[in-house]
């Protein structure tokens, strides 16, 4: 048995959480993020979204915020990493999210051919509100 699984069977879920962050294993810490109880632990599960935002894994940062029922973290979370179409599918789920929205699409330079479809959707889909 390994440390990281030491620690998890003993219920040490941050040190574990450590574990596989620093060493990007992203993989292994959904695994752990899955199996923490929401009530009890909360910070553990934001410790995990952190590490997964910082590794830039979209998916399973969203899965913990999910969780948590972090709907303004997820939010920021899409803009960050330019997600574009489940941002705008998110605010037009929780208006007031929609300001959150508009800045960051108004300051990315509409002419880049590979953002195009996605911002000309995440507009359209403002503007029909």
């Amino acid at each position: 048995m390994c440390i990281r699984d030491s620690y998890i069977s003993s219920g040490e879920y941050r040190k574990a959480i450590e574990l596989y962050g620093n060493r990007g294993a992203m993989d292994e810490l959904i695994e752990v993020c899955r199996m923490l109880d929401k009530t009890d632990n909360q910070d553990e599960i934001k410790l995990c979204a952190q590490y997964f935002r910082k590794n830039n894994s979209h998916q399973y940062a969203k899965e913990a915020y999910l969780k948590l029922g972090d709907i303004t973290a997820l939010m920021l979370l899409h803009i960050q990493m330019q997600k574009w179409d489940e941002a705008s599918l998110l605010a037009g789920q929780n208006p007031i999210f929609a300001n959150m929205l508009r800045l960051p699409l108004s300051l990315i330079h509409i002419s880049e051919p590979t953002r195009l479809l996605s911002i000309s959707y995440a507009v359209f889909c403002l503007k029909k509100k």
